[in-house]
C-alpha cells in the first residue's frame, strides 16, 4: 500500500508539473544565466528571474490568458531611475537570444522572517 501510495504521489506531481509548465521556460532560464552577471552589476538592479509575460506586449503579466504566455526573464530595480535607465538602453521590453527581458520597480528587496515547518 505504501508503494502505491508513492507511486500515486509520484504522478500526481509530474502530472501538475506538466500542466503547469510555461512555453520558453527552459530556454528563458539558460539565456538568463548566461546575462545575471552583467545585469546584476548594473546599478540600482537588485534582482533577476523568470516571470510570465505577455507575448504580445513583452511585458510581465501573470493573469494573461494561458495560451498568450510565454516565460520571460525579469530584471528588477531598487528604483524607478533604475528601471528609466534600464528602458532608456533596451526599451520597456526587449529581446536578448530570443526570450523577453523585461524591467519592473519592485524597491527594495530585504530578507523575509525564517518560516519553519514542524513535522
Amino acid at each position: 500500500m505504501k508503494t502505491l501510495n508513492l507511486f500515486l504521489m509520484f504522478v500526481v506531481m509530474v502530472a501538475s508539473t506538466v500542466s503547469h509548465a510555461v512555453p520558453g521556460q527552459a530556454r528563458a532560464s539558460a539565456v538568463k544565466e548566461q546575462y545575471q552577471e552583467a545585469f546584476m552589476a548594473m546599478t540600482g538592479v537588485n534582482g533577476i528571474g523568470i516571470t510570465m509575460c505577455n507575448r504580445r506586449t513583452g511585458r510581465s503579466d501573470i493573469n494573461a490568458p494561458r495560451a498568450s504566455q510565454v516565460a520571460c526573464v525579469i530584471v528588477m530595480t531598487e528604483s524607478r531611475q533604475a528601471q528609466a535607465a534600464l528602458e532608456a538602453l533596451y526599451g520597456e521590453s526587449t529581446k536578448l537570444q530570443g526570450v523577453i527581458f523585461t524591467f519592473e520597480h519592485r524597491g527594495a528587496i530585504r530578507p523575509q522572517p525564517a518560516v519553519t515547518i514542524h513535522n
